[in-house]
């Protein structure tokens, strides 16, 4: 096997045949060794004169010789195969090390050394997630850099708890993770960076489990804090927004360039008896003539200052309204907002009395009104 003769290999020291691993492995069982001692099995490689080497998976014994000297038995088995597909899957490990290391997409592995019982409550599971034991077993540099992290600060030695808390958020986090059997994607959480900063978190998230036991759970997370924040600005605006229109004293009705109704304030509602989800989608045609323009002017949508009249059919039915229309300054879709004000009609003026020039009668008979002659 090592390509060299007998008679050379007999009286050698046997670790000048052997690597470094294999000189350890031998110095420390001659150091424990006994007459009494258990087998045991290790990988050992020695060199050939090539200058490859040979693997084996060698079991080796102590025994006294008639002389009662110390000797050690080696049997070994040509591991050749084995070894081989050892250093294949080194080579994967090393090749999967270096793409998680210098991925741009943070990445982590949390483990329990306490499991968390699947076969608990809802309510209990998310108690466990975040009360039991773990640790994180991997955590890549674009994860060190997303916590800040300082330099020399290792991620994997930092308590869970510091990044990943307890919080609102993070047991909705959880509860969706539950409802998927830990299997999820794009699912929002709350985490901190190493400085205590909120930062706000897009999770996808596998798992091991085996049984009704959670044993690890591992995932990539992205930061959508910029992205909430803005979200969060967007959302205050559209509430003050809607608290400005369902103020207004004028009923406001929203219409796309099909005329499709897609927003109306309680003001139309009150005005003419229609109830938002009665309208909104529809066509509004049925309910205000938008056409009904003088002539020479341009189309119901054809940007304006002007006021016009037209028709409102309410639920008790039909209306004048004095409409203003106004489109929205965005970018998307064509929206325009209409301003409806009934006009209510003015009652008929009295004529004014004019006066008789005649005077009353005097016993029957009329009397003429005289006027002084007027000068010369």
């Amino acid at each position: 096997m090592l390509g060299r003769p007998r008679e050379t290999l007999c009286g050698s020291i046997l670790s000048t045949f052997a690597d470094a691993n294999t000189q350890t492995r031998l110095a420390d069982f001659y150091m424990q060794i006994g007459i009494h001692r258990e087998p045991i099995t290790v990988p050992l490689r020695f060199w050939r004169t090539d200058g490859s080497f040979a693997a084996l998976l060698a079991v080796m014994t102590s025994y006294a010789d008639d002389g009662s000297a110390r000797c050690v038995r080696l049997i070994g088995l040509d591991d050749r195969e084995r070894s081989g597909y050892i250093a294949e899957l080194e080579g994967k490990v090393n090749m999967l090390d270096t793409v998680i290391e210098t991925s741009a997409e943070a990445m982590w592995c949390m483990e329990y050394s306490e499991p968390v019982n699947l076969r608990s409550s809802a309510q209990a599971i998310v108690r466990q997630v975040f009360e039991n034991k773990c640790s994180w077993i991997m955590c890549n540099q674009a994860m060190a850099r997303l916590f800040d992290l300082p330099d020399g600060v290792d991620f994997i030695r930092q308590p869970v708890s510091n990044y990943f808390r307890r919080n609102p958020e993070n047991e909705a986090f959880v509860r969706q993770l539950i409802d998927a059997n830990f299997h999820i994607d794009s699912a929002p959480s709350l985490e901190y960076r190493h400085s205590g900063k909120v930062i706000y978190i897009e999770n996808s998230v596998r798992s091991h489990i085996e049984g009704d036991l959670l044993l690890r759970w591992w995932g990539t997370v992205r930061d959508i804090t910029e992205f909430r924040m803005t979200q969060n600005v967007l959302n205050a605006r559209r509430r003050e927004v809607t608290e400005i229109l369902s103020a207004l004293p004028d009923a406001i009705l929203v219409v796309d360039i099909s005329r499709r109704a897609i927003g109306v304030n309680p003001a139309f509602e009150t005005s003419f008896g229609w109830r938002a989800e009665e309208i909104l989608g529809k066509d509004v045609a049925p309910i205000i003539d938008l056409e009904a323009r003088r002539k020479g002017e341009g189309r119901w949508f054809a940007r304006t200052d002007g006021r016009w009249m037209t028709n409102v059919t309410s639920t008790q039915g039909r209306v004048r309204c004095e409409v203003r229309i106004a489109p929205v300054p965005v970018d998307s879709e064509p929206r325009f907002v209409l301003s409806l004000r009934p006009v209510l009609d003015a009652a008929p003026k009295e004529p004014r009395s004019k006066r008789s020039t005649r005077r009353k009668a005097v016993n029957g008979a009329p009397v003429r009104r005289t006027f002084p002659a007027r000068p010369q």
